[in-house]
């Protein structure tokens, strides 16, 4: 048994489902494109997934806790989309490792923003879907993640090709290297 394919049923809900070379793909290519022809988007500047050392700094906000928000796991409901009593309850063969008094109030995915943002104004660096960086690390913890899995330090590595139901990602936007800008 493995997690249902798809399980995004709003607008709203984070993009998952897309491999990391896909997300290379279209953050470079795609997006780029469209967003400098649109001139919203310097010449000199693109899209990205980020490192890992990026996406930390991101999730840290300056902090050197377990969360951005601190250590205090009873807190984490407040900020996380993470495998709790509500995913636990649902018998789902996958919610055996979840947190069985911990409660976020969202059963699988939750829509992007539902959770207090971090100190930086950025929403679901904690949980919800596990972001890909550009080492095929992914960061931050999913909907079927512990606790421990969604703290800032935890990464864990899967194939590039790898589709999953909680890998999603966010893209940041970066000057351009000479090597990029000459292709």
């Amino acid at each position: 048994n493995r997690p249902r394919k798809t399980i995004a049923t709003h607008k709203n809900h984070p993009l998952t489902m897309v491999h990391l070379d896909d997300g290379k793909r279209m953050a470079i290519r795609t997006l780029t494109k469209s967003e400098k022809k649109a001139r919203r988007l310097p010449s000199d500047w693109q899209y990205s997934l980020p490192t890992e050392e990026q996406w930390e700094y991101a999730a840290r906000t300056g902090t050197k806790t377990a969360w951005s928000f601190g250590d205090d796991i009873r807190l984490l409901p407040l900020h996380a989309n993470f495998s709790d009593k509500s995913f636990y309850d649902t018998g789902d063969i996958f919610s055996n490792a979840a947190h069985r008094k911990l409660n976020d109030g969202a059963v699988k995915l939750a829509e992007v923003g539902r959770y207090k943002p971090n100190a930086w104004g950025l929403h679901d660096m904690h949980g919800n879907v596990s972001e890909w960086c550009l080492n095929t690390a992914i960061r931050g913890g999913s909907w079927v993640s512990t606790p421990a899995s969604c703290r800032s330090a935890h990464r864990h590595s899967f194939s590039s090709r790898n589709e999953q139901n909680f890998i999603g990602y966010r893209f940041v936007i970066q000057r351009q290297s000479t090597v990029t800008m000459r292709k």
